[in-house]
């Protein structure tokens, strides 16, 4: 099974049965183009990343390559994919790390 399916049906077994609507108000991705998702049309890195976060809020360990994303390196991903998907990871691990600075720093 590929990411995108293994996602959209990770989505789904969390959240229970939900419409069309319920789902676009979810994920922030419209209603006719989470259809088409689900139709199996391919799906964006940003749709991808915006299903991925809202798994995460359920299931934080979950991953759809059944591995923890830090086990990968910079080298093992190529091309212009692999240099986008990096630096969105590396930008959403100095987020984190940030929010988390915050929230420790106001308490």
């Amino acid at each position: 099974m590929d990411s995108q399916k293994q996602v959209l049906q990770k989505l789904k077994q969390l959240t229970g049965p939900k419409t069309l609507d319920q789902f676009s108000q979810i994920t922030g991705i419209e209603r006719t183009r989470f259809f088409r998702l689900q139709q199996g049309y391919e799906m964006k890195l940003s749709e991808f990343e915006k299903i991925l976060f809202v798994i995460k809020k359920y299931d934080e360990d979950w991953s759809p390559l059944g591995t923890s994303s830090h086990q990968f390196s910079e080298e093992s991903l190529t091309g212009d994919l692999g240099r986008e998907l990096w630096e969105r990871m590396d930008r959403l691990v100095r987020y984190k790390k940030l929010l988390e600075s915050s929230f420790q720093f106001v308490s």
